[in-house]
């Protein structure tokens, strides 16, 4: 099939900074092309990935001042710095002014998008923008839209009930919502993630860049079982002051991967927590998955319904169970007392014990069930049957 693949423009996509949709985008257009489709992405210029044809967009400034608050919806105004509305961008999911009404800057970006796509003549177009104007944009392609967030965007869930298109969203637990809101007929093009710890383990990193390594060690336990690892943006949905806490709490060292979202919740909740732990800033993608493979445990204490969770995935695909919160498709993604473990909402004693409890898990058979259920195969399985069944 020749695919068509349309990303949210608010930010371009780049190499090794990956997260969230972005990075589910980047592993479906790879994996599609090495299944020997013709696939070209559609994205916001300063974009690349490697292995596939961008097509790169212009933007307007009022795409890239405007973005999609995860667990509170809609915010605009002025970003706190270009690094951390970038980092927001990419990593909250798709964002921008149509899901409150559009702009004439999002509307013309899309126009051209589409225009580029029509002259492309594609089988199927993968639209993936939480925009009012590309679903409406898209009306005349034979176009699957995949929901990256919850409807907390009135507009877009007008838009999702009366597009032609098919609509999907990325777990069980969203699908459900979208139904709940009057959208018909959602499937359900569940994400998955790639085998990035075996990648780890077999060679170095892209571009020669270092790489913590796994260690090989009898039984699957890790290198350094007293490390909890905090894999996440800097933002009070994601509950970074409350993992700090618990791990100290656990008697873990608290490990801190991200990069700053909030920079007033960084400033005010979690600076004060940090003595005493590591905070590595924003890590690739490969890197992580090294961590995943040497920590006691992956500490996810969110805050927010997760529409999937793919730190959850990447973490039992490395075989480091997951203690979390039981909220939006965690129950989904982490099988309580096989993949971890997972706690009610708000119960930071319960975290804390439960931290004790994972390490009796078999990490090699974390990992095994991660592979059967989790991996990215399963997820361009069902892209290409949804897509195929649209061309």
């Amino acid at each position: 099939m020749r695919i068509a693949v349309v990303a949210p423009l608010v930010a371009p996509i780049r190499p090794g900074q990956a997260r969230g949709n972005h990075a589910l985008i980047v592993d479906v257009a790879r994996g599609l092309a090495a299944r020997r489709h013709d696939v070209r992405v559609w994205c916001a210029a300063g974009s690349r990935i490697d292995g596939v044809d961008v097509e790169a967009v212009e933007v307007d400034e009022d795409i890239r001042s405007a973005f999609i608050v995860p667990g509170l919806g809609q915010a605009g105004g002025r970003p706190r710095s270009d690094r951390d509305r970038d980092a927001s961008r990419s990593e909250a999911g798709p964002g921008g002014p149509g899901g409150a009404g559009s702009s004439d800057g999002m509307r013309r970006a899309f126009e051209r998008v589409f225009e580029g796509v029509r002259r492309w003549q594609p089988d199927a177009v993968s639209q993936h923008a939480f925009d009012v104007e590309a679903f409406e944009l898209a009306e005349p392609f034979p176009a699957v839209h995949t929901l990256h967030l919850p409807p907390i965007v009135p507009a877009v869930v007008a838009a999702c009930r009366t597009t032609t298109r098919r609509v999907a969203a990325v777990s069980e637990h969203g699908r459900r919502q979208w139904c709940d809101t009057g959208v018909p007929d959602v499937l359900l093009l569940r994400n998955g993630v790639p085998d990035l710890a075996g990648a780890a383990i077999a060679g170095p990193e892209p571009a020669g860049r270092a790489i913590t390594r796994p260690s090989a060690h009898p039984e699957g336990r890790p290198a350094d079982d007293r490390v909890a690892l905090i894999a996440a943006r800097i933002s009070p949905e994601k509950g970074v002051d409350v993992a700090l806490r618990v791990a100290r709490r656990a008697g873990l060292r608290p490990v801190l991967a991200g990069e700053v979202y909030d920079r007033e919740y960084h400033q005010r909740r979690v600076v004060p927590l940090l003595g005493g732990a590591e905070w590595l800033g924003p890590v690739s993608r490969e890197r992580l998955a090294g961590l995943m493979a040497r920590a006691a445990v992956v500490l996810m204490p969110v805050c927010w319904d997760e529409p999937f969770g793919l730190v959850a995935a990447e973490a039992q695909m490395a075989g480091c169970p997951v203690v979390a919160y039981r909220r939006g498709a965690l129950p989904e993604i982490v099988p309580d007392g096989v993949g971890g473990r997972l706690v009610d909402p708000g119960d930071e004693t319960a975290l804390a014990e439960a931290c004790g409890e994972v390490g009796g898990l078999d990490r090699d058979e974390i990992r095994r069930r991660a592979l059967a259920a989790l991996s990215i195969d399963r997820t361009l399985d069902a892209y290409e049957a949804a897509l195929a069944a649209t061309a």
